[in-house]
């Protein structure tokens, strides 16, 4: 399989890391701050200037790990090129709009996109939410700079409301939203937490309906460098790049 990657932060570099256990050929890396690639001096794959540059290399997945805008200026045209499509930055799909026009273009083009479990585990179960009647919530808890809240000691609710705002209010932080949201086919109730004693990026997530009761609780180890990104959203688009290649799927 051969990949393209947008976006050489935390995620991209975890992927490049992989790509040898993973038998992939990560062909093109673009990320809009050229200075984060001009750094290397030899690679096996193309350092890309440009996005037109990196949309004529000859790959057939691209993994967006970059931003929601990246999304709303690439992700209609990497479709249309007849590439599959990994979404990272999932808030972006809580714009109704754009999520049409996506979907629309990857019909069209014979594409898929792909959404990973990110920072969640039991999503697949979750999935359930679209044919039961039932109720969903999420509490995150997050030190405050990773909230981009630099100076603040203590604990409060810094959100409390429904995803498709939360995602418009903490585009870098809360992914998890959006994806719970889009796998349950419902706009869920979210409240954000900055809390100073915390060193982890914790969801608690509290479901019940006609099937019982579920109830997750995710400790999430953050990037040493990156505490925006759980290292098990990294993670977890390794798992989804294995599962596309493999001739059974679980879950």
């Amino acid at each position: 399989m051969k990949i393209g990657i947008i976006g050489y932060g935390s995620i991209g570099k975890t992927i490049i890391d992989n790509s040898g256990m993973l038998d992939i050929d990560v062909v093109a890396v673009y990320d809009k701050d050229y200075s984060k690639l001009s750094n290397f001096k030899i690679s096996n794959f193309k350092i890309c200037k440009t996005f037109d540059e990196f949309l004529d290399q000859d790959t057939d997945l691209i993994v967006e790990a970059a931003s929601q805008d990246a999304i709303r200026e690439y992700g209609v045209k990497i479709l249309k090129m007849h590439k599959n499509l990994v979404i990272m930055s999932v808030g972006a799909l809580m714009d109704e709009d754009l999520r049409d026009k996506l979907i629309k273009s990857a019909q069209e083009n014979n594409s898929c996109i792909y959404i990973p479990s990110g920072a969640i585990l039991g999503l697949d179960n979750l999935k359930i939410f679209q044919f039961v009647e039932g109720n969903i919530e999420l509490t995150t808890i997050k030190n405050p700079k990773s909230l981009g809240l630099k100076d603040f000691n203590g604990r409060k609710t810094v959100f409390k409301g429904k995803a498709s705002k939360a995602v418009k209010e903490f585009p870098y932080n809360i992914n998890v939203a959006a994806t719970l949201s889009l796998a349950t086919g419902k706009d869920i109730d979210v409240e954000i937490i900055a809390d100073s004693k915390v060193t982890e990026n914790i969801h608690q997530i509290r479901a019940n309906g006609v099937f019982g009761s579920i109830k997750i609780d995710i400790n999430n180890v953050t990037f040493p460098k990156n505490p925006k990104t759980s290292y098990l959203a990294a993670l977890s688009i390794l798992g989804m790049i294995k599962s596309i290649k493999e001739p059974i799927k679980i879950g």
